[in-house]
This record gives structure tokens, sequence and C-alpha cells, in this order.
């Protein structure tokens, strides 16, 4: 008879008990430590967030920006490359050659190119460019569409204009797009697609202004970190150009004179913090915007983060140690659960078991901890005492079942005088009581002993081979010449490999 451990003893306790007490004195050893350097972690789990955040925030801004500038190119090149707006191009930028009647162009006018520049680049409320308007080769401004005019623009004259001054010297250099940012009151980004006839020569510029607000500010727009918290993102070119999102925080900018601006202009993307002529520290993402003389800054005050992050520890202290107790007692009570149903459903699965009841149900299989490997070994247990009853079952059924078509073999064998019919009847029967066996054959040796001769076969396959007079050379590289042969039991067990077997193209299933 077993002794137990008297009642005092903890292996007595039941398991419900033993948690809660366990629970409890973790939870006291740990919760005072934890808040003498509560401190420590709160910047420490802040400085990761605001890390993380930032950088996904500015790799995301970067690509949206980037994707966006790429659809404003493609929109451009969309534009110039349909031949029906090549001809209106064309025929207003050529007028005063085509009535001298030197050169094929469409006679046209700065409204009627004016309106198919606003209805294909900037009519849409989505549209990429504010204006667009069409440049002579000397720089003065033949035609102009906005979201709301089209026609001829106010101001002629853009030959002193940066867009105008930078295509030209890319035109000298065989650069056909040119990416123009400059201040004017606001930044000015401009997309210039230098405009050549069909020698090559530039006949004028199409000039689209990139719309700040659709393209940089609603991608770089305030993002919240913490509740009035937030990451500010502006774009700049190292100089005077800065495109931001209006806020009235006061930190916006704090990057803008730091090294870090000439770190992404030239080409490099990171995460740094500095601090600000006041003291205050600060984190950035910088990265430049491809193809464009400008870079992504995005950051975020540490002190505004870390002043939040306390004021929320200091207001809760009360509800966590409150918090602590009850969460003793949810934890105890929850881990009870997990255990003790799980082990009182494998106890009944094993009475079952004894008593030949295999299929006691086992919910815990669907668990991935110790618990369901339990019963995992439990139910495995279970089904290999089912699979060795079932198999010595199965085996005594087959044994039976071969004894009685062997029996039934014999006796058409004893009954039957004549040989022919006998050895039809003997392979047809071999193919019909052994599910195994899909075809069958028998070989007769000729009269001089040189071939085994096939005289019964089954199936459509063995008649063909029999009408073909089918016979295999004793000794041969088959089965049927060596057994001839060596008068002794050859078995291939996988033709695949076998060295003896020879494959015959009517009977392709066979493998063993």
């Amino acid at each position: 008879m077993i002794q137990r451990y008297p009642a005092w003893h903890p292996y007595s306790w039941p398991l419900s008990l033993k948690f809660f007490v366990g629970f409890a004195l973790g939870l006291a050893v740990l919760t005072l430590p934890a808040l003498l350097f509560v401190r420590d972690g709160v910047i420490g789990i802040t400085e990761a967030r605001a890390r993380t955040f930032i950088e996904d925030t500015g790799a995301r801004q970067i690509v949206t920006i980037n994707t966006t500038l790429n659809d404003a190119r493609t929109a451009m090149n969309t534009f110039i490359a349909a031949p029906a707006n090549a001809r209106q191009l064309e025929g207003l930028l050529l007028a005063d050659v085509r009535a001298s009647g030197l050169l094929p162009t469409t006679p046209t006018n700065a409204n009627e190119v004016g309106q198919v520049l606003q209805r294909t680049l900037v009519s849409s409320a989505a549209a990429l460019f504010d204006n667009v308007r069409l440049l002579d080769r000397s720089g003065n401004a033949l035609s102009f569409a906005s979201f709301t005019t089209a026609g001829v623009p106010n101001n002629a004259d853009e030959s002193r204009s940066a867009a105008f001054v930078n295509a030209s010297a890319a035109a000298e250099r065989g650069q056909d797009l040119v990416l123009s940012v400059t201040q004017i009151g606001v930044p000015v980004i401009e997309y210039v697609q230098v405009l050549r006839w069909r020698d090559n020569t530039v006949i004028g510029y199409l000039v689209g202004r990139v719309s700040n607000a659709r393209v940089f500010i609603n991608t770089i727009r305030l993002t919240p970190l913490l509740e009035n918290f937030f990451a500010e993102s502006f774009i700049t070119d190292g100089r005077d150009v800065v495109l931001a999102p209006l806020t009235d925080s006061g930190n916006q900018l704090a990057a803008l004179n730091t090294p870090l601006i000439g770190r992404a202009l030239s080409g490099r993307a990171g995460y740094e913090q500095f601090t600000d002529s006041t003291g205050e520290r600060f984190a950035a993402y910088y990265a430049p915007i491809a193809d464009t003389p400008l870079a992504l800054i995005v950051e975020v005050s540490f002190g505004a983060i870390e002043q939040a992050s306390f004021q929320f520890f200091q207001v809760r202290v009360f509800t966590i140690l409150v918090g602590v107790g009850a969460l003793n007692v949810v934890m105890a009570l929850l881990f009870s659960q997990l255990i003790v149903p799980s082990l009182a459903r494998m106890r009944r699965a094993l009475r079952a078991l004894g008593n030949g009841n295999y299929d006691e149900p086992l919910p815990d299989l669907r668990r991935g901890d110790e618990i369901g490997t339990l019963a995992g070994t439990l139910d495995s247990a279970r089904a290999q005492v089912r699979s060795t009853v079932d198999e010595l079952e199965t085996r005594l059924e087959q044994r039976t079942r071969d004894i009685t078509a062997t029996q039934e073999i014999s006796r058409t064998a004893a009954t039957q005088l004549d040989l022919q019919r006998l050895m039809d009847q003997v392979v047809n029967l071999i193919t019909e009581r052994f599910p195994s066996i899909y075809h069958a054959q028998i070989f007769l040796l000729d009269e001089d002993e040189n071939f085994a001769v096939l005289r019964a076969s089954t199936g459509e396959p063995g008649q063909q081979l029999l009408a073909r007079g089918h016979r295999l050379a004793v000794g041969s590289v088959s089965v049927i010449g060596q057994v001839a042969q060596q008068a002794r039991v050859i078995i291939a067990r996988d033709t695949a490999v076998s060295e003896v077997h020879r494959r015959n193209e009517f009977l392709p299933d066979t493998r063993a």
C-alpha cells in the first residue's frame, strides 16, 4: 500500500492552492524590485518605441513620396508619348515655321493646348500637378493650364526661371526630364520635359509644377506617437527649401541645422539622436528622396514622450498594485483550469481503455504544451494498442482467406484433367482470390528446354502475349529465365531496382 504525504505537506495540497501560493510569492518578489527600476525601464522602452516608430514612419513616407513622384513623371511621359498630344504641342511651338509652309504640323492655339493640358494633367482633384505650362525654346510661356484656368498665361517670360535655366542646361547634356527645386515664397518643385523635333533639335519645354499638398504634405502630415505628442516630418534641400505641415508644436524643424541633413542629402539613410540648442533631446530618421536634391527628416522629442510616460505611470501605480493581488487570484484559478480538467479527462480515457473502449474523447490533443504532449502520448499508446489488435485480426482474416483460396485452387487442380483448362483456371483463380495480384502467368519449357513458353495468362494483356507466342530464353536476364535455369524461387520485390526483372510493355503496372 502506498504511504501518502501528510495533509500539511505541499505535495498534498490541491493544484489550485499551490498555484495561488506560488504566484503570490513570485509576484511579490518581482513587483517590488520592478518599481525601483521602472524609471530606467520607461526610458528604454520609450527610446526603443520612438526609434521603431520614426523609422517605420520615415520608411513608409519615403516609399509613398518616391512612388508619387514617379507617378508624376510617368503622367508627364505618358502625355508626351501620345501622338495626338505631341502634335498639339508641336503645332503651337512651331506656329511661325508652319506659317511659312516649311513643316507639316497641325494648326493649334494656346487655348486648345491649354485645354488638352488641363484635361489630361491637372483636371482631377487628385492630380499631381498644380499647373502645367508650355514654353518655347526661348523661355516664353505659350500656354498655361491649372485646375480652374486654361489658355494664355499671364506671365509670358520665364526665361530666367529656375525651371527654364535648369532644363536648358540639361537639354545641352542630352537629358530630357529635369527636376527643378526653388523657393518662391513657398517651395516650388517642378518637372520639366524637354521637347525635341524629329532631328533632335529642342523646340520647347513642358513644365509641370508638382502639387506640394497632394505629393508631399498629405504624406508627411503629423503622425501621433502618444496622445498629444507627434512625430514631425519635413522635407528640405539643406538650404532654404522646407516643406512641412502646419503645427503648433515649438519643436518642429529641430533637426534642420544638424549634420544629419548633409548625410541624408549625400544619399545615406539612418537614425540618430541629437540635442538642440536648448538641451532638449530628439531622435530623428533621415533619408534622401530618390532622384531629387531633397531629403526627408522625421523627428520626435524624447522629453515630451518621457514626460507623458511618467505621468501615465504615476497615475496608475496604485491601480497596478491592486491589480497584482487580483492577478494572483485569477492566474491561480486560470492555471488550475488549464491543468486539472485535462488530467481528469486523461484519467477517464485510461479507464475506458482498460474496458476496451478506444474512442473516449481527448480534446487536449490540440494543446501545444506538455499537457498536449502527454495527451498525445496517451492517444498514441491507445492507437498502438488498437492497431495491434486490428493487425492481429486482419492477419487472422488474411490467413483464413489465403488458406481458403489455396484449398479452392488445389481442388480445381485435382479435379481438372485437361492441362490447358487447368492452367487457365489456376491463373484466373489466383488473380480473383488474391487481391494484391493483378496478373498471373504459367510458362512451360519447350521440348529442347531452351525457352520458357507462355501457356496461360490473365486479362487482355495475357491474350495479346499468348497471341504473339511470348517466350523467354532459359537463363536470360528475366525472372522467368532465371527461374527456369536455376530451378528455384526468385522474387523481385521492387522492379524499379531489380537486376533480373525484364520490363514487359503489356504489363507496365508491375511492381513486384
